[in-house]
């Protein structure tokens, strides 16, 4: 599994927006005990199977207390994999990454530990040049901007009204 966080971190350099947000290191599964719902319904599932195990976790019945114990394991191996990444290639304590107990954080409260500065797309292209890097954009003529670009400057248009209470 690929996540932003793990991409992230192999950056040279991570800028955040101020309300770009970052963090969210851990990992679940999800498992949806629709039982019930499929008895009031009339429904009644029967599995034929071979192995012990090929149906835990099955949503037309409640979650084993070996089911779940296997779900969680497979939940903090991704974890662990994921904290061990990202403290290597930030370069900060394993211990740290776990304290933020898997939550988000925005603009500056990401910094130093998930992020390096606060910053603006311009600022993270003329960072990646200066390191000899090629973002892959390309400047366009003025008044030719895509529709991402047209997204963009509309979204940051809302932003300063937002912040200046316009």
């Amino acid at each position: 599994m690929v996540s932003a966080g793990r991409v992230a971190s192999c950056a040279n350099s991570v800028i955040v927006t101020v309300t770009g947000t970052i963090g969210d290191l851990g990992a679940c599964i999800v498992h949806c005990d629709q039982s019930r719902a499929d008895a009031r319904a009339g429904f009644e599932f029967t599995y034929i199977h071979g192995g012990a195990r090929k149906v835990d976790g099955n949503p037309h019945e409640p979650l084993g207390i070996e089911a779940a114990a296997q779900a969680q394991k497979e939940v903090d191996s991704i974890r662990t994999a994921m904290v061990s990444l990202v403290s290597s290639n930030r370069n900060v304590e394993a211990q740290a990454i776990y304290d933020t107990e898997a939550a988000c954080f925005m603009g500056e409260d990401a910094c130093p530990l998930l992020a390096d500065g606060i910053g603006t797309l311009d600022d993270a292209v003329e960072l990646a040049a200066s390191l000899g890097g090629s973002t892959g954009l390309r400047r366009r003529p003025l008044g030719r901007k895509s529709a991402g670009e047209r997204e963009l400057a509309d979204a940051r248009r809302r932003l300063l009204m937002a912040e200046t209470g316009q």
